[in-house]
This record gives C-alpha cells, sequence and structure tokens, in this order.
C-alpha cells in the first residue's frame, strides 16, 4: 500500500485511541454499542480506562468479562483495543494492593531538619544524625549528642508506592498486568495491543527516598550516601558533586526498577508499553517526579506526553519525548490531551491545540476523555468528555479523518534535523535543594533554555534536545556527525548550562575534533563543572564557536543548518502587520520520504500558532516541485508558485489557527497559474442577523440551587446543590434528604407543550411538583443515559412553581474510609465512587428562558447573568449574534436558523461567498435552497456557495448551529468566567475533597456565546 493510500483512508493504527473512562457499572452490551460508535467516529482504538465513578469491582470476574467483551468488539472493526493498568492513577500502586504490603513497598521522601539531639535519637524514622555544619555523628546514646542537631528521616505515604524499588514493580506486575495474561485467551491476548502507564513517579513531595539508594550509591561511587545526605539540601562542600550523583543514580533506578522493567516485561509478553510521565514540562518539575523524564522514554514502545488545558503545555514537553523517539528509532509519539479544556472547547481549540503539538513531534492522539456515563462526579472529570453525548458528536469523524492524515505521514516519513540542543537537566540537579531560592534559580536556567528552544522554532530550525543518560546510552562520533542513536547531527548548541557528564565531554571533544561545530552563547572564560566537580583546563572550552549574544548564536546555527524552509513576510493581514511577528507564528517540521508513491518526497508541516489571527506569509521552497496534501481528503492538489532564484515561491494565507503541509519533490509537478490578486475572490452574501427560528432540539434550563431538608430539620438556603452534597458527606451517616427547587413559569408558555424534569438516578428519588405527586417512570434520556426525562407536564402551572424531591442519603463505609484517604494523596480521590449524588436537575422541552437580569460581556466569548431565569413561550425570532441572550442561554443542541435573501436575474450563475466575523459555536452547517454548501468546524469562518445551489429571486440560507454542553453543565459559577483549565474542583463553591481551596465564586451564571456575527 502506498503512502499516499494510506493517508487518504488511514486504518486504525494511525487514528486517534481516546482514554475510554470506565466509570460506572459496565455491561458487556453497552461496552459493544460505544466501541460500534467510536468506530463510526473514525477513531482507531481506545484505552480501557478505570476512573472515579467505577462501579463493577476492579480485576474482578465481571472486570475482565467487560474487557473481553470490549476486546472482541474493537477486533471485529480492526480497532486497537488497549488496557490501562491501574485503577485511576498514578501507575503503579496497583489499586492499594502494592503499598498495603508494607513500608518497603511504600513512597518515601526524605526530610532534614534541626532538632533537639534526644528528639533525633528517638525518631521512629531516622536515618542519620549530623552536626548543624552537616558533619555526621555516630549515634550511639542520647548522652554523646549535642543540644541540636541536623537529623535526617524519611516520610511515608502509605498509599503509593516506593518505585525505585524494583520489587514493588516486580509485584505490581504479578497483580495486575499478569492478571491480564492468565485471564485472557491466546486469540483475545494477541488482539490486546498493550498496557499504558499513566503517571508513575519518584515523589511529588520532596526528595524522594529508597531503602535501596544508600546501597545502590556505595556501589555507584565507593562513597557512603549517608555521610553526605545534608548536602542534597545544603550548600555544604563538595555539594554540587554530591547533588549530580544522587539525581543521576535516582534517575537511572527509577527507569531500570519500574519502567524498564515494565517495558521488557510487555516485550516478552508480546504486548506494547505506551502511556507518560507526570511533570515533564520544566526542569523543576521533573526533578522530584523523575529525576529525569528524556531517559525513560527510551522504555516505551510508543512513548508519551501529556497536555491539560485549552492552552499550549510547555514546548519542551512534546520536543523532550520526540527528541528521544527519533534518538531510538520509535516511529509513533502519543499525546494524552484535551484534559481541562472545559465543556466549551470547540473542533477550532482542537485542531489548534493538537497541531502545534504535530509540528513539535506528535503523530498519535489519545484524547481524553470519553465518559462511559456522565453521572454524578463523572461528568466533571476534567471535562470535556468527548463522546457521543456531545451534540456535535455527528461532526466528529472529520476531525478524526483529518489528524489521522497527518498521522500517517509524520509516522511514516523519516525524522532528520541537523540541530541538537543539549538539556540542561544536570546543572538543574546541582541547585534543587528544594527551596524557594533554589526553585527560581533553576526557573531561570530554564527559561534560558526554552527561550531558546522557541526562538529555533521561530527560525524554522528544527531540532532536538540531548539528554546525558540518552547520549551516554546511544551517543557515538561518526566523522563530522555527533550520532545519537539513530540521529545524526551536524551543529550542537549549548544553552546556558553549569555542568555536563564526563561522557558527553568526551562525545563533545572528539565531535569537535572531526570537524563537528559546537554553538555556545558564553564567553570563552566561562568554565563547565563535569559530573558536579571543577574542570580546569576543560579541552571543550577551546572547542566551542562562542557567540555573544542571542541574534549572532541564532544567526550562527541558521547558517551552519539545513534550512526547513524559508518563510518570509507576505501581504500584512488585518491582525498583524509586524513581518517578524508573522514568520515567528508559522511553526514548521519535515519528513523524508524515498518513496511517496514512486518518487522521493519530503514532507514540509506548516502550522500557524495564533488562535485567533491570520497570517500572511510568502514560502520558498529550494525545490521543482511542489504539491499540496490535503488532510482533509488526503489527496494532493496543485499549488500556484512562481520559479525565483532557483526556489519556487508560494504565497500563502493562513487562517487562525491554519496549517499546510506541502510535498516537496526533486521533479517538476504541475502548478496552478495566479490569479492577479493571488486569492480568487466572489461576490458577498449579505444577511441580516435576525433569523427566523425553523427548528430546534430541546431547550434546558439548569436548576443547580435548592432549598433542602435533613431529617425534617429545615437548613438554611437556598444551597448549591454541590455544597449540600458535602455537607451531607460531613455527617458520615444516612440521612433522609428533602430537595426544593422552584422555577417561574411566564404566561406566554403553552402549559399543553411536554415538560420533562432530568434527573439522574430517578429511582432513587420520590418527587412532587406543586403537591402533586410525579411519576417517576424515565422517558428515554437526554444526550446521556445519565439524565433520564421525567414528564412533569401535568403539574405544571403559570408562576411559581415547586418541585419537591425526597431521597435517602447513602454512602458505604468504606467510601468513607477511601474519602478520608482521598484527602491526602490522589491514587484514592481518582477512585472514588458514591452511591449517593446530589445534582443539578434541568427542566428540557420546546421553551424559551426569559430573564430580567443584564448580560454582562466576560472575556472568552462569554457573558455573565444573574437571572433569575423563566420558562417562556419559544422564541420564533432572534438575533443571530446573542442566541444565549435570545432565549437559549442554557441550550445544548442544535438549532437552524432561516432567512431569505434575493438574487436579481444573471447573479444567480456566479458563486457566493458566506463569510462571518466571528462563528460562536462547535459546528455551522450552511444550506442554500435545502442543498448543503458548508459544514464549518475551523476558524476561517467562511464557506463558497456554489452557483448550482442558486436561482434567481428568493432564495432560502438555512444555519444549523450545534453547540457542546457547556452551557447545560457548566461550570457557571468562577468568578472568572469561562475558564480554560477546568477540573473538577471548578464546580465546587465550598472546600471538598475536590476542591480543597476553592476557586472564586459568583453566584450568577457564566455562559458561552452562542451564534454569529456578520462581517461589517
Amino acid at each position: 500500500m502506498t503512502i499516499l493510500s494510506l493517508a487518504a483512508n488511514p486504518p486504525p493504527f494511525y487514528r486517534p485511541v481516546p482514554f475510554w473512562s470506565w466509570n460506572d457499572e459496565l455491561e458487556p452490551s453497552e461496552l459493544e454499542v460505544q466501541i460500534d460508535q467510536m468506530h463510526e467516529a473514525g477513531l482507531g482504538g481506545f484505552f480501557m480506562h478505570a476512573r472515579g465513578g467505577l462501579l463493577t469491582h476492579y480485576m474482578s470476574n465481571e472486570w475482565f468479562a467487560a474487557i473481553r467483551a470490549s476486546i472482541r468488539a474493537a477486533k471485529k472493526h480492526g480497532m486497537m483495543a488497549w488496557a490501562y493498568d491501574e485503577n485511576g492513577w498514578p501507575s503503579g500502586f496497583g489499586d492499594g494492593v502494592i503499598p498495603a504490603k508494607g513500608l518497603d513497598f511504600q513512597q518515601k521522601y526524605l526530610r532534614l531538619a534541626e532538632m533537639a539531639g534526644e528528639q533525633a535519637y528517638s525518631h521512629e524514622r531516622l536515618i542519620a544524625i549530623y552536626d548543624l555544619e552537616g558533619k555526621r555523628l555516630e549515634a550511639t546514646s542520647r548522652q554523646n549528642l549535642p543540644n541540636t542537631v541536623l537529623a535526617a528521616y524519611f516520610d511515608v505515604n502509605p498509599y503509593y508506592v516506593d518505585t525505585l524499588n524494583p520489587t514493588a514493580t516486580k509485584a505490581f506486575i504479578t497483580e495486575i498486568l499478569e492478571c491480564y495474561r492468565d485471564e485472557l485467551s491466546p486469540d483475545d491476548a494477541a488482539a490486546m495491543r498493550g498496557f499504558f502507564t499513566d503517571e508513575p513517579q519518584i515523589s511529588r513531595n520532596g526528595i524522594p527516598w529508597s531503602f535501596g539508594h544508600a546501597d545502590a550509591y556505595r556501589s555507584a561511587y565507593g562513597e557512603d550516601l549517608l555521610d553526605v545526605l545534608p548536602r542534597l539540601f545544603r550548600e555544604i562542600g563538595d555539594f554540587r558533586q554530591v547533588r549530580c550523583r544522587f539525581w543521576r543514580l535516582t534517575t537511572r533506578m527509577f527507569m531500570n526498577a519500574f519502567l524498564k522493567q515494565l517495558y521488557e516485561w510487555c516485550e516478552q509478553n508480546d504486548w506494547e508499553l505506551t502511556g507518560h510521565m507526570v511533570l515533564e514540562e520544566t526542569y523543576h518539575a521533573q526533578i522530584t517526579t523523575n529525576g529525569a523524564a528524556m531517559p525513560m522514554y527510551q522504555y516505551f514502545h510508543i512513548p508519551g506526553m501529556d497536555a491539560l488545558g485549552r492552552f499550549f503545555p510547555g514546548l519542551a514537553t512534546p520536543v523532550q519525548v520526540a527528541s528521544v523517539a527519533a534518538q531510538t528509532g520509535k516511529k509513533q509519539v502519543l499525546s494524552e490531551t484535551f484534559a481541562c479544556c472545559g465543556w466549551a472547547v470547540s473542533f477550532a481549540d482542537l485542531k489548534w491545540m493538537y497541531q502545534w503539538q504535530m509540528v513539535h513531534g506528535i503523530n498519535l492522539l489519545c484524547q481524553h476523555l470519553q465518559g462511559y456515563s456522565l453521572r454524578g462526579i463523572r461528568k466533571r472529570d476534567y471535562p470535556a468528555s468527548l463522546f457521543r453525548h456531545q451534540p456535535w458528536w455527528p461532526y466528529y469523524r472529520q476531525f478524526n479523518d483529518y489528524v489521522s492524515r497527518l498521522g500517517v505521514l509524520l509516522s511514516e516519513g523519516a525524522v532528520e534535523t541537523d540541530v541538537l540542543l543539549i538539556h540542561g537537566i544536570s546543572s538543574a540537579h546541582l541547585l534543587f535543594d528544594y527551596t524557594d531560592e533554589g526553585k527560581i534559580a533553576i526557573q531561570e536556567l530554564f527559561q534560558h533554555f526554552i527561550t531558546l528552544s522557541q526562538q529555533l522554532f521561530e527560525a524554522h530550525i528544527d531540532h532536538h534536545y540531548g539528554d546525558e543518560t540518552i547520549m551516554e546510552q546511544h551517543g557515538a562520533v561518526e566523522g563530522d556527525r555527533l550520532r545519537v542513536g539513530q540521529q545524526r547531527y551536524r551543529v550542537v548548541v549549548l544553552p546556558k548550562l553549569t555542568n555536563l557528564s564526563s561522557r558527553q565531554v568526551e562525545l563533545l571533544v572528539e565531535f569537535a575534533r572531526q570537524g563537528g561545530v559546537i554553538l555556545a552563547e558564553r564567553s570563552s572564560s566561562e568554565s563547565i563543572l563535569v559530573d558536579g566537580q571543577e574542570a580546569p583546563n576543560l579541552p571543550l572550552l577551546k572547542l566551542l564557536t562562542c557567540c555573544p549574544g542571542r541574534a549572532e548564536l541564532l544567526a550562527a546555527v541558521a547558517r551552519l543548518a539545513r534550512p526547513l524552509a524559508v518563510v518570509t513576510p507576505g501581504m500584512a493581514t488585518e491582525y498583524a502587520s509586524d513581518p517578524a511577528a508573522q514568520i515567528a507564528a508559522i511553526h514548521a517540521t519535515m519528513r523524508r520520504f524515498d518513496d511517496f508513491d514512486g518518487r522521493p518526497a519530503w514532507l514540509q508541516y506548516y502550522v500557524n500558532t495564533e488562535r485567533d489571527q491570520a497570517v500572511n506569509v510568502d514560502i520558498l521552497v529550494a525545490a521543482p516541485g511542489v504539491e499540496r496534501f490535503d488532510p482533509e481528503t488526503g489527496g494532493l492538489v496543485p499549488v500556484c508558485a512562481a520559479a525565483e532564484n532557483g526556489f519556487l515561491r508560494l504565497r500563502h494565507r493562513f487562517e487562525p489557527a491554519g496549517d499546510l503541509a506541502l510535498i516537496v519533490r526533486d521533479t517538476a509537478t504541475p502548478m496552478l497559474s495566479p490569479s492577479p490578486s493571488g486569492i480568487q475572490s466572489f461576490p458577498s452574501l449579505r444577511w441580516q442577523r435576525h433569523f427566523q427560528v425553523a427548528a430546534v432540539t430541546d431547550n434546558l434550563l439548569t436548576l443547580d440551587f435548592a432549598d433542602y431538608a435533613i431529617d425534617g430539620e429545615a437548613m438554611p438556603g437556598p444551597e448549591y446543590v454541590l455544597t449540600i452534597q458535602e455537607k451531607l458527606l460531613q455527617r458520615q451517616q444516612d440521612a433522609n434528604l428533602a430537595l426544593t427547587f422552584t422555577f417561574q413559569v411566564e404566561n406566554d408558555y403553552d402549559l399543553a407543550k411536554p415538560l420533562a424534569l432530568l434527573l439522574e438516578r430517578p429511582e432513587k428519588y420520590t418527587a412532587e411538583l406543586n403537591g402533586r405527586a410525579i411519576e417517576m417512570t424515565p422517558q428515554g434520556f437526554f444526550a446521556d443515559p445519565a439524565f433520564q426525562r421525567i414528564d412533569i407536564s401535568p403539574s405544571v402551572q403559570h408562576g411559581q412553581n415547586r418541585l419537591v424531591l425526597k431521597t435517602v442519603f447513602h454512602q458505604k463505609p468504606e467510601t468513607y474510609d477511601l474519602l478520608e484517604a482521598a484527602r491526602k494523596f490522589e491514587s484514592e480521590k481518582n477512585r472514588l465512587a458514591f452511591d449517593s449524588e446530589i445534582e443539578a436537575v434541568y427542566l428540557c422541552g420546546a421553551f424559551g428562558v426569559r430573564t430580567p437580569g443584564a448580560f454582562i460581556a466576560l472575556p472568552r466569548r462569554a457573558v455573565r447573568c444573574n437571572g433569575p431565569f423563566a420558562l417562556a413561550a419559544q422564541p420564533v425570532t432572534v438575533d443571530a449574534t446573542r442566541l444565549e441572550q435570545s432565549g437559549f442561554p442554557f441550550f445544548a443542541g442544535t438549532i437552524t436558523l432561516q432567512q431569505e435573501f434575493i438574487l436579481a436575474a444573471g447573479e444567480h450563475q456566479e458563486p457566493r461567498r458566506i463569510a462571518f466575523a466571528d462563528l460562536a459555536a462547535q459546528v455551522a452547517v450552511i444550506r442554500v435552497n435545502g442543498k448543503t454548501a458548508a459544514t464549518l468546524t475551523r476558524p476561517d469562518y467562511e464557506a463558497v456557495i456554489p452557483a448550482e445551489a442558486l436561482r434567481p429571486g428568493a432564495n432560502l440560507l438555512e444555519i444549523d448551529l450545534v453547540t457542546s454542553l457547556r452551557n447545560m453543565l457548566g461550570p457557571h459559577h468562577l468568578e472568572e468566567g469561562e475558564s480554560i483549565a477546568i477540573g473538577p474542583g471548578s464546580f465546587y463553591k465550598n472546600p471538598s475533597v475536590y476542591a480543597p481551596q476553592p476557586r472564586p465564586w459568583n453566584d450568577g451564571y457564566c455562559f458561552v456565546r452562542l451564534g454569529i456575527t456578520p462581517v461589517e
């Protein structure tokens, strides 16, 4: 199969593989239905991921029945079924079984504190005692100790494991991974691709400690670690060497004890390992958690990263993992991404965030996440859930096909770059002392490094990072190239750093002496430590090409490295007239193909990193042939390019969050003739802001405040529903709970229309509305089976309505035990499940929502209104620029707008351009006279209506606007309004296990905008 045919219809191997949150009672038949839906949406597989809310007992017979059913359903579609190796996260604790084996297996933290000698001597977790200068004391009795000493001791986290202890990892493999091997038939095992390991870590609470540390240190360095432990915290004696040794050793202990052991076990059992580390973003973040992140990636078959929130992660995150993947020959690089983006995240956002990752080395998408259920806490699990409950789900395949086609090219093409930027993690190790001052110094060091990396990308100079462990394990010099594994570099760049390993120095000296170039932004008199020790007369320093400043360094790299692309300013856009800014906004990467449909070719992939700004540039290609690869279709499209001084010049407008994939050939390709303006244009179709509502799915009104009574005693209210839940949990006992929700119905609302109450677990409640009992038999559901429809039409009245729900609030004793543990460590919180959950309820039907309250504009396309809100007649005519203020503030669904426009005789014979200054919806489907002209999901906001859809005289324009679940589910009450970093805690008013320190709150309701804005 050719590359182009692969890209046209990517097989599951290249398609997105989302986290599938197994978060309720699992039914094999329901799992099979959901897999069918994933397949239809263009997903290539899934990770079977136990998460908070899971009611099926983890690793039980029922669990493995669900695993088998899912593997077999995936096999039917050729999809990739993966297991997730834990109940919750971080990986390694085996659902609590491993740390329960005892102190040797539990995570430990090293501490150093001044205390009375007698207190130190009797400390139950004492390691060693020192005088105040850090000299170790022989503590043979209390009497021979000074009054005040330094005591080194360890703290214990009984909820997680010592990942530096290979025995703990072996126990984890035995308790979890080997159960899969034993429970699955050979056919099922062969159909499961492997395991995802998630955020294994050394420590997130200070310097780590393991009972194996001292012996390992003595074996590696011939020195007693206990003699020098205070130097990890204080600048005493040879503290730099001690820190260098300790963190290098700790990194390798973690790598070998955990990652390597899992990797080798998977290899032996014909499975693959994927996943990612935790806190990979900066030098400081990765020190206690990983020692160093980059060495870990070599022990994944598909190394990965994590990206949280509706913004770019740190640049180092994708480049670190992509560098090691290229160096160690890994074809695919995964990103678990889109967690915390919030329910409002759009296709435009998804594309913008993920293509930035692709241009920096990622090629396999793992969406976070798809919820098996949205009931209770599950809807707040670091949203959004990108699954079938979303109104936009029918359009999801377009996005998945797009990124899959690019994933084929980025996976199959050979990665080549000339430039290696040395990673300075060992310099950060020397500065780390678990103080704020040390953190600031490390951040300054990292900022220099990451700014340099960013500027190289802005200059279109692709590059990799060189980690000391990877270089030591895989480095060699071949002529004037520095080889690291499968990559060969001709230019090495030293950022600001203070330390290198002795093996790095050997490699760099040999490289320079063989004709390689080492550039450094430093003076020739600045020294570099080697393995944390002074290195006078270091030969390397004389072999550096020192640049006096950043501009000189970048210019030198550009002269020496093969240019990936030459990008020059094009026509100024309405957004940015700064030529340098326009060029810097475009990042690029390249792949080489020896055989791209019968001929050699290079992929040049360009990305506009600006979310809301268009950029015009000219791209100069040093080749006689170029075509555009269209990710929408998987085909090749001719481009308009002019020959100029040995180059082909392409003029291209990058729309906001736009991208461009060029296939560059060493032979000529067909070209399009340039139009006089460079851009083909058509007459614009003018439309008015007021539309008729032609069709609309059910409208919603969220009720999230209630009066309440516990065991017959009225409590102060009305109160927010999740606060009621927290107050009941604090009581730690069963209670008879009565909730009273009130809502208004305006006189123009037609009481004959069906009206439903959306309620979770209706079987747990009795209900009455306006004193009349409600029949609690569900009539289907809205969006997700969590939201059951209960008919309340017969009892609704004009004016005030009073809805009373009664239930018994109950939790199992073990739930309260787990809740207490969850306040101490995240592994316990991440597997919480509740018996009773007090949630918002929703009114659902054909109505409008009316309010006398003002809508106040907020950032990020949001508004706030304090209400109150009432049910009213459904609007017939609306202001299409602000539908959230025209009767649909809580709306989640599809609304169809229509209006007529007139074309004079002859005008219908030419296509029309329809454009929007803004599109505040996830999808807009444009139809003219019943014919679909475009489906807009990206922020280019315009479409061309073909002439064959037009007619003289009256024409009917219809626009379907499709939303997310954001305005239904919130969060509605953050003081900042719409947030781009949403977690469970974003929904809480008062402290809870999910929000120990809640974010600033506002009782008013924040909505994201819904509508279209005309071009003025």
